[in-house]
């Protein structure tokens, strides 16, 4: 008698089962890895876009010689309050000296979801005029000033939260920064 060559049924209904469940392993391995990169994702991006404003913040505050009430920018009023800070910093020329009795206007607001500073530059300063969006997942921004009157405040601390959310996953930042303004 011949033998015959090949799988018998048992053989082939084992193997394909055996693929089946490494193939299950498999895709199981990369949908948790893929909603683990999303999440990650997420809170970085709240976390990144919090703190990004803050070093923004810290920068214009420490630059700036006082608080304004208000400035007028392109025929949009921007005034001091509990979700706005304009900055009044000295204009610098192109090598970094004080130009006298020059100011630039550093404006620090959130709108929506999105924290904005729009720098309203002097002519003469070597600063460029512009806005820029920093983070687009705010939830709460507050400025709290050490004074009732916040012209006169000789410091002021950002409390900035985002949060964004990821299928059934809110991730949320919280941060805080106090600055104090130079000569004050």
């Amino acid at each position: 008698m011949k033998k015959q060559l090949g799988f018998s049924v048992i053989e082939l209904i084992i193997v394909i089962a055996i693929s089946v469940v490494v193939l299950l392993a498999v895709s199981e391995i990369y949908i948790t890895f893929g909603n683990s990169y999303l999440y990650q994702n997420a809170n970085i991006n709240a976390s990144a876009s919090a703190a990004a404003f803050l070093n923004e913040f810290n920068d214009m505050g420490l630059q700036a010689d006082a608080i304004v009430t208000s400035r007028t920018v392109s025929g949009t009023t921007y005034t001091t309050s509990s979700t706005t800070v304009v900055f009044e910093l000295p204009a610098q020329d192109s090598s970094g000296d004080i130009v006298a009795s020059t100011y630039d206007y550093a404006i620090l607001y959130a709108s929506s979801t999105y924290a904005y500073r729009i720098m309203d530059a002097n002519a003469s300063s070597a600063r460029k005029s512009g806005s820029k969006k920093f983070s687009d997942v705010v939830s709460n921004l507050t400025f709290n000033y050490d004074n009732a009157s916040p012209t006169s405040a000789s410091s002021v601390i950002a409390d900035i939260t985002t949060q964004t959310q990821v299928k059934q996953e809110i991730f949320t930042s919280h941060l805080k920064q106090q600055v104090y303004l130079r000569n004050k």
